[in-house]
């Protein structure tokens, strides 16, 4: 079910878990695989101190990679997985290159090495984080609107937990009839006093799918949105429930994640008390063989009475051109309260040129993009 969403719903298959992943495997013989995503957006930050709007094209998660398997004995597979992100266009100053600014190829994405058998799955490397949920409910994977912007990074401060860990462990258990579990720890928080960990359960059967998330992000760093020289340090947990149903061409899904926070605060640091939280709903039908029309709503809800609200508006069509390539348009909408600046162009997307402004507080950005996808 999940998969069939994120398809469908995006053209994209990239980021399935291990589960889905060992599927795939062809024993002794590395698989080269990949994905080019590149869009031409026009992108209106509204209300900044610069340049407000631009037209530029972009590369949104792109990436290549290899992954394969060999078995060690019967029983037990090696596997593994290195992938690349390239990114050639758009913003370069929001990705992370490990080669300079000038270098097409940039973050390393999921990458790994495991053994898979009748136990389940144990992999350790750079793993998925936020990830995990993120594209439990999401129609507009690494284009204008993706709801990531509110689901994934910018939790309660700017805590987020990021897509990825870069050093993690991750076991999948055997699925038991149609419940799953996984569990995966980044050992001292990738460079704090204490471990990072997220628990995950899924249920799949028939045309429904659900999951819940527990994550738990101690020692996290919280800035104050209007002084960048104050921050405290919190032990984060969030609790992330997502559903999803499929059927006849019609697919709805939704998630809702609440943020936990009981510590004491420092003081003249931001105060997170347990009541930010998110929420996503979207739907795709498919109106043609080749044609799917869909849309989205994401609220990120801050504290009561900090004006730091955002509600994120997208409603798109995609095109399948082939099996593996999809054309796509897509128009998004961000409504930002007096204390909030969060755009349409974050998580995953290429983003405008270096050139162009950010949202100031209280701006309304919007965007319009074409783009086409292609799996190989």
């Amino acid at each position: 079910m999940k998969k069939q969403l994120i398809t469908l719903a995006t053209a994209t298959a990239m980021t399935a878990p291990a589960a889905v992943l060992a599927d795939s495997h062809d024993s002794h013989s590395p698989e080269i695989y990949g994905q080019v995503h590149m869009s031409m957006n026009h992108i209106d930050n509204d209300d900044t101190e610069g340049e407000d709007s631009a037209l530029n094209i972009s590369s949104n998660s792109s990436r290549f990679g290899i992954r394969g398997s060999e078995e060690i004995q019967p029983g037990l597979t090696g596997i593994y997985q290195l992938e690349l992100g390239v990114h050639w266009g758009g913003q370069g100053s929001d990705k992370t290159s490990t080669t300079g600014d000038d270098s097409i190829w940039r973050q390393v994405r999921d990458s790994y090495v495991g053994l898979e058998g009748d136990f389940g799955t144990l992999r350790a490397g750079r793993l998925p984080a936020a990830n995990q949920y993120i594209y439990d409910a999401n129609f507009f994977i690494n284009t204008i609107g993706d709801p990531g912007g509110l689901t994934g990074f910018d939790i309660a401060g700017n805590a987020g937990i990021g897509g990825r860990y870069s050093s993690a462990v991750q076991y999948t258990a055997p699925m038991v009839g149609p419940l799953g579990a996984s569990v995966t720890v980044a050992p001292s928080n990738n460079g704090a006093d204490e471990h990072s960990m997220i628990l995950r359960g899924t249920y799949e059967e028939g045309p429904f799918f659900g999951a819940v998330n527990y994550i738990s992000k101690p020692d996290a760093t919280v800035e104050d949105p209007e002084d960048d020289d104050i921050t405290s340090q919190h032990d984060l947990q969030f609790l992330v429930l997502s559903g999803g149903y499929e059927q006849n061409g019609l697919r709805v899904a939704g998630l809702y994640g609440l943020v936990l926070d009981d510590d004491d605060l420092t003081d003249g640091a931001p105060e997170i008390d347990g009541e930010d939280s998110f929420f996503s709903l979207g739907a795709s039908f498919d109106i043609t063989a080749q044609g799917t029309v869909k849309g989205q709503y994401t609220a990120y809800m801050a504290d009561e009475g900090s004006e730091g609200d955002s509600n994120l508006f997208a409603i798109g069509y995609d095109h399948a051109l082939s099996d593996r390539t999809t054309a796509y348009a897509v128009y998004a909408h961000m409504d930002n309260d007096e204390m909030a600046s969060r755009g349409v162009d974050g998580y995953g997307h290429g983003g405008g040129p270096d050139d162009l402004a950010g949202p100031n507080n209280d701006a309304d950005p919007n965007a319009f993009s074409v783009g086409v996808t292609h799996n190989f």
